[in-house]
């Protein structure tokens, strides 16, 4: 892929713009298109599942493709790649935010996200949520738990981990041999290590969309926080399972034992987050800073740690 306007996307690219799936939908006489997404339920194995694309929602910064699935909607599907026959679509990005006997989903088309990548545009085009057919539906949250205390992060999710690969585990060696397109993708804002040597996590999980032949990376179909430019170093994990249920909020997936850190978000915006594996450079802008405890002068406590480079550091830092 060429990432400058007249070649973004480059001739053989096997993807699906929006006007075919229009065209598909259109032909289809209200049946829909059928299509699937990958994302892995448990592990580190990759599931395909199947959803049937229903039409397009076009609102003023935001185009998705709406679909529906028999299977639930799960916190940490967001980035989930979406297929039709073999041709990528996007990304799993949205979902219902009410009760509904069918499980409801919004899809970022990966023109968008390359477009969002490539542009870099400074102007927030971040769309809270959209109406389609009387349904609201709003950005898959980033499967774990509420963090309280803080109304900054009061409607997100995060999970908090530990790696544990150097105390060793029966699972498959957790590194970037195993990054490809519906692999799990952790976003570290906030990284600490204790006077121990285990290291934890402050993230949230989503789902790899694609990766170009430069180790470009795409995921999420919608804003971590819509910050622009950042620094967010990114792990890939297991799933411990996906516990679904028929209402949104229940549905999550559990993210057990991380990997190291495989490389840096450098862009996080309206349809995506973006990045490149390695970016060794880039980590270096990490906010970095010791934090110790002492009773009597005496340390019983020390942390090294490592916060996201973006606008919220300051919040992240206190």
């Amino acid at each position: 892929i060429v990432f400058c306007s007249n070649s973004v996307f480059a001739a053989g690219q096997k993807w699906m713009s929006t006007e075919e799936v229009q065209r598909l939908v259109d032909y289809s006489a209200n049946k829909g298109v059928k299509a699937s997404f990958d994302t892995v339920l448990r592990g580190t194995k990759m599931e395909s599942l199947k959803i049937v694309m229903k039409g397009i929602v076009h609102q003023p910064g935001l185009e998705i493709i709406v679909a529906t699935s028999k299977h639930p909607i799960a916190a940490g599907m967001s980035g989930s790649p979406v297929y039709v026959n073999g041709k990528l679509v996007g990304a799993v990005s949205y979902s219902l935010s009410s009760f509904s006997k069918e499980h409801w989903v919004g899809i970022s088309s990966i023109f968008s996200m390359v477009k969002d990548a490539e542009t870099g545009s400074q102007k927030s085009n971040l769309v809270e949520s959209f109406v389609f057919e009387g349904k609201t539906f709003v950005p898959i949250a980033l499967g774990g738990e509420s963090i309280p205390g803080s109304e900054f992060f009061a409607n997100q999710k995060f999970v908090v981990t530990t790696n544990s690969n150097r105390f060793g585990s029966s699972g498959p060696k957790l590194d970037g041999s195993m990054l490809k397109p519906g692999m799990p993708i952790v976003g570290d804002l906030v990284e600490w290590t204790d006077e121990n040597g285990k290291t934890s996590t402050l993230s949230g999980t989503g789902t790899i969309t694609y990766i170009d032949d430069k180790g470009r990376i795409f995921a999420f179909g919608h804003p971590f926080y819509n910050s622009k430019n950042v620094v967010y170093s990114f792990r890939t994990a297991e799933i411990i399972d996906t516990i679904s249920s028929d209402e949104r909020a229940s549905s999550l997936k559990l993210t057990g034992r991380t990997s190291g850190v495989l490389g840096a978000i450098t862009y996080d915006s309206s349809y995506g987050i973006y990045g490149k594996i390695g970016a060794k450079e880039e980590l270096k802008r990490l906010r970095h800073f010791n934090l110790e405890f002492k009773n009597k002068g005496i340390s019983y406590h020390k942390f090294d740690i490592k916060v996201a480079d973006s606008v919220m550091a300051p919040i992240l830092v206190q």
